[in-house]
């Protein structure tokens, strides 16, 4: 019966990573619908991504999270964290609404297209607040350090995500459903 199990465990295993798996432009493809949410994505990026927007949204029955990027989705690691969360590189509280909070990396990423540039590319606002969403009660920004930023979704409670990358521009799109 134990042998089973491992199956059955293994089947749903590959099933959730099916979610991050990578489409035909080298980047991660769109989660089917029947694919089930996830609770981790990673993805190695395509290039250098140039934060042009941030945007928070309710969508079909998800809190649609969207970065937009100038040429290129970076790489980036999602997953679930525990409050308080941490400024990078600081590492001082960041006071964020919320149970828990869905803790955002795009690594090869920056608001600023060089190092020392004076103005940045995204001149958004770092905190986003939830408005009509319904599982997301605010976005934050944590930080934009060595080509790596940090974004915390705070959240009512830990539930599953669908990540798709899309082009034309290029975005990552992250739905809290």
């Amino acid at each position: 019966m134990r042998t089973s199990w491992v199956v059955v465990a293994a089947a749903l295993l590959t099933g959730g990573i099916a979610a991050c798996s990578v489409g035909p432009s080298g980047g991660p493809a769109a989660a089917p619908a029947s694919t089930p949410p996830v609770t981790e994505a990673r993805a190695d990026g395509q290039g250098f991504g140039l934060l042009k927007d941030v945007r928070l949204t309710r969508q079909d029955g998800a809190d649609r999270i969207v970065f937009e990027f100038a040429d290129a989705v970076p790489g980036y690691a999602i997953s679930y964290t525990d409050l308080p969360v941490t400024s990078d590189p600081a590492g001082l509280v960041v006071p964020v609404a919320g149970a828990a909070a869905l803790q955002i990396s795009l690594r090869g990423a920056s608001a600023y297209a060089a190092v020392g540039d004076a103005a940045p590319a995204y001149g958004g606002p770092n905190r986003i607040p939830g408005g009509d969403a319904t599982r997301v009660t605010e976005l934050v920004g944590l930080g934009d350090f060595e080509r790596v930023m940090a974004w915390a979704a705070g959240v009512n409670a830990r539930t599953g995500f669908r990540v798709t990358t899309l082009s034309g521009p290029p975005r990552l799109v992250v739905d809290v459903v």
